[in-house]
């Protein structure tokens, strides 16, 4: 690992600055989430977590690859930290993936489409057909009650 590249790698936690705003990815609740569910993860400062950008219809041939070799770095892989000049075991994570609706019913191989697209609410789907077309509705509930937008 290059000197510049594993001085990089401890900003996160020596020179963060905790005042509630997200300002790096550590910030994220899902970051100290993992933390606190693989505590042997997060001792190591230097470990990866990753967020990758979504291949559109590829996820599954992109991912097989990704998926293996993820599993291998999730054990560690001896590394040389060329800034405190001394081995380590590097692990890496996946943190998380956004991408679109489809890429999520690709991702996750969930039919988002049909009568029942949404993942969440299943079969509580609102959907009435109009001509051959499925309408959803009851998406504005989510909003607040006096929300303008909820009437409209």
């Amino acid at each position: 690992m290059a000197k510049e590249t594993a001085k990089k790698m401890w900003w996160h936690k020596e020179e963060n600055i905790e005042d509630g705003f997200m300002r790096h990815p550590s910030d994220s609740i899902e970051w100290k989430s993992l933390n606190e569910r693989y505590p042997t993860f997060s001792t190591e400062l230097r470990n990866v977590q990753l967020g990758p950008k979504c291949p559109g219809n590829d996820i599954d041939i992109y991912l097989q690859p990704m998926v293996e070799e993820l599993n291998e770095l999730w054990n560690g892989l001896e590394t040389y930290d060329a800034y405190s000049k001394s081995n380590f075991l590097l692990r890496v994570a996946l943190l998380w993936m956004i991408n679109d609706f489809p890429a999520y019913g690709n991702l996750s191989r969930w039919s988002t489409k049909g009568k029942f697209p949404c993942p969440f609410f299943h079969k509580d789907t609102r959907s009435i057909s109009f001509r051959s077309k499925l309408c959803y509705l009851g998406h504005r509930h989510f909003l607040p009650t006096n929300h303008p937008w909820r009437r409209n």
